[in-house]
């Protein structure tokens, strides 16, 4: 074998090497790099199992909203160093229950943030986007639910620059 060619497949082979981790990798949905990563304490139910609309609830305080509506409020802690996370939910009809993620930027500093959702065993990660200091960005998403059973709903707060 010609030594120009093994030199060739030498740097082709330190090449595949130097690429396994990113081939491998995975930002799980993600658009950008974590720098932080914190669970809201704002977990919702939502119950089909006695009724034709899904029964929506909260084990934080709530606020009383239009029927077929509820808004868990937000503790006063920030997550990630000055954000909050605000997340409602409202039920639309007997399948669907659409969830609205408000992200507060209190810092001086501009964010990209995405929640990350878990219904159950599903993760379902919301590009919310750049958050520019002291602005509010949110995202709604819609949730098809299928079946007489009770569904858990939790957010995790995922910010990167």
């Amino acid at each position: 074998m010609p030594s120009s060619l093994r030199g060739r497949l030498a740097l082709f082979g330190v090449l595949a090497v130097l690429l396994i981790p990113i081939a491998t990798s995975s930002l799980r949905g993600l658009t950008h790099i974590l720098s932080c990563e914190e669970r809201s304490d704002t977990p919702f139910s939502i119950d089909l199992t006695h009724s034709e609309t899904p029964v929506l609830t909260s084990s934080q305080v709530i606020e009383r909203q239009p029927p077929g509506s509820v808004k868990a409020q937000t503790p006063p802690g920030e997550l990630c160093g000055g954000l909050t996370l605000d997340m409602h939910m409202t039920s639309r009809d007997a399948d669907s229950a659409e969830v609205v993620l408000d992200i507060t930027n209190g810092t001086e500093l501009g964010w990209r943030g995405t929640v990350q959702l878990q219904l159950d065993d599903i993760a379902i990660p919301v590009d919310i986007g750049d958050i520019a200091p002291g602005a509010t960005e949110s995202d709604r998403v819609t949730l098809s639910l299928k079946g007489e059973r009770r569904y858990d709903l939790e957010g995790s707060l995922l910010i990167g620059p």
